[in-house]
């Protein structure tokens, strides 16, 4: 038994290796044609705001490069353990309201700059979709939640925010409709912060969920009001 187990292993690592080669480099080629870059790992996007940034532990298959509007972006992949998934559920973490051990996410994600409202940044306002069970994600709200009012928003997302205020402003009532009513935005999750807007789904990064996450970027931009463009060195 030990000796098939030890196989069973063996063979595992050996498929999720080529699996993982085959995907970089069609990303890699998918980089090439559209003049991007393209780099296994790069801790700098690390600085990211993008999901639960303080989980986040790798990152790789990073691409940089300029979206079809002109904007420069950048996509990888995040992974992070969540060690309760109730708890991180609630905050947008895909959840599935239950607890249990550590347990390790993947998410592709896609960040392009937008321009500051304010002196030193946007404040944090972060969307993403809720499919937890209602009870234990009362108990478990993140402090930073805003409940808007609406049934349909409230009872299918989380809108966190450090800055009530800007998130009125940011996400308002047509904003919250065109969220509730699209079915993209019952699996990805946004973050405008700073001169960022950030938007992930759960999953590996490829290169046709790296052209959907470009568009669905540039769609946010004009929806959250955030077309002016500023350059980040």
């Amino acid at each position: 038994m030990m000796v098939l187990a030890v196989v069973i292993i063996g063979v595992t690592v050996a498929v999720r290796y080529r699996r993982r080669r085959r995907r970089a480099a069609a990303l890699g080629a998918w980089a090439a044609r559209e003049g991007w870059t393209f780099t296994s790992t790069d801790p700098s996007v690390r600085t990211i705001p993008c999901g639960p940034a303080e989980h986040r532990a790798t990152e790789r298959h990073v691409l940089r490069g300029t979206a079809r509007d002109g904007r420069p972006a950048v996509a990888f992949d995040a992974s992070y353990v969540v060690r309760q998934v109730g708890s991180a559920g609630s905050a947008g973490d895909d959840g599935d309201g239950s607890t249990g051990g550590p347990t390790t996410v993947a998410q592709a994600v896609v960040a392009t700059t937008v321009a500051p409202s304010v002196p030193g940044g946007h404040p944090m306002v972060q969307v993403s979709p809720y499919r937890g069970v209602r009870f234990l994600r009362r108990l478990g709200r993140d402090r930073r939640a805003v409940v808007t009012g609406l049934p349909d928003f409230d009872d299918h997302f989380d809108l966190l925010t450090d800055h009530p205020v800007a998130a009125a402003a940011t996400v308002g009532p047509e904003v919250l409709a065109w969220l509730v009513a699209d079915p993209r935005m019952r699996t990805t999750s946004f973050r405008l912060q700073g001169d960022t807007l950030a938007v992930w789904r759960g999953g590996e990064l490829t290169p046709d969920l790296l052209g959907h996450l470009l568009d669905l970027a540039t769609e946010l931009r004009t929806r959250l009001g955030q077309d002016g463009h500023r350059v980040v060195a």
